[in-house]
């Protein structure tokens, strides 16, 4: 009987023995199994970061009175249709110069628009917009043209746009809202979100009839403080542009003596020009080299040239000089955007 009741004993020893076992294994399988948790949660939050760095779905609302900084002023942009001969869109910079049309004119001549036609057909073409960087507080989007029916120019049938991060994939924003039509007026097709929108390139598609389509401004709007001096920016364009095109840089023999007093050894000396002035304007009395230059009240002759044109003008000095130094232009600047030019060297 002892000797059943010590083998009872034993085999209870063992039971308790192998229960204790199995939960001292037990802990690092749940250890493991909670750290298998903890990584395959960070790994998700890491994707889920990376996912949110890449995307522009926006998530964030607008604030109630945010910033209006025309963020696209003076920035590049690629287009898929070329303006026509007569309506240029010029150096290519136009439609960001932050030059206004006349609220109040019907006139598609006035060189702040540029006019697009297609070969009359109607269709879809697109100007896309390089930021030069990375915004993530884009709200809204501009886009300036000529309302008229004269000539068979046409407003917009319809404008979306869209936006990307590397100038390849596009993420569609919306449908801009084309204002009422009012003849002879500068009219503007608009758009804003509820939300930021994240994007270095902003894409205008711009659906035509089969007629003409003249635009003025695109722009892209943020909420972003910033202070744009436009007359410095513009200037900054105009030189970038005849900078692409090509200067002449000439040093002479002898060094300029900057000492002495200046003469304007081109005053009252005939010119010639190579292209013909627009309506208005009257090339008589020389006056390009009279020495009077144009004030801002409009005192003063001056020639009037048709824009987007390559204008050469030919001075002659009446004789051989070797002590040039110095060539200046002057010219009047209006908010129109026309430029009316004084040359004098």
């Amino acid at each position: 009987m002892k000797r059943w009741i010590a083998l009872l004993l034993l085999v209870c020893m063992a039971a308790l023995a192998a229960c204790d076992g199995a939960d001292t294994s037990s802990d690092p399988v749940s250890s493991e199994s909670a750290q298998g948790t903890t990584s395959e949660s960070s790994t998700d939050e890491s994707s889920e970061e990376t996912s949110d760095e890449t995307s522009t779905a926006p998530n964030t609302p607008v604030a109630e009175n945010p910033f209006a900084t025309v963020i696209s002023a003076g920035k590049a942009y690629k287009k898929s249709d070329q303006a026509g001969e007569k309506y240029e869109d010029s150096y290519g910079m136009e439609l960001t110069d932050g030059m206004i049309a006349p609220l109040e004119s019907a006139d598609y001549n006035e060189t702040a628009y540029s006019g697009y036609n297609r070969n009359g057909q109607s269709g879809s073409f697109h100007f896309t917009i390089d930021l030069g960087e990375v915004h993530d507080r884009i709200y809204g989007f501009r886009l300036g043209y000529l309302g008229t029916t004269n000539a068979g120019v046409r407003p917009p049938v319809k404008v979306t746009v869209s936006v990307s991060l590397n100038g390849t994939s596009f993420e569609d924003v919306g449908e801009m809202t084309i204002p009422e039509f009012v003849e002879g007026r500068r009219l503007e097709a608009t758009l804003d979100t509820e939300y930021y929108q994240t994007a270095q390139y902003v894409r205008f598609t711009l659906e035509k009839s089969d007629g003409w389509i003249f635009l003025d401004e695109l722009e892209v709007i943020a909420d972003e403080e910033a202070d744009v001096d436009l007359d410095a920016l513009f200037a900054q364009q105009i030189k970038d542009a005849y900078d692409a095109l090509g200067t002449i840089n000439y040093v002479g023999e002898k060094e300029a003596d900057t000492s002495l007093t200046e003469l304007l050894v081109s005053k009252d000396c005939s010119y010639a020009l190579s292209d013909t002035l627009l309506t208005g304007y009257s090339n008589s009395d020389k006056c390009l080299t009279d020495g009077v230059m144009l004030g801002a009240s409009g005192n003063g002759k001056r020639l009037g040239f048709q824009g987007g044109k390559v204008t050469t003008i030919t001075v002659d000095l009446g004789e051989v000089r070797d002590d040039l130094s110095r060539f200046a232009l002057n010219n009047v600047w209006h908010c129109s955007g026309r430029f009316r030019q004084k040359w004098h060297a």
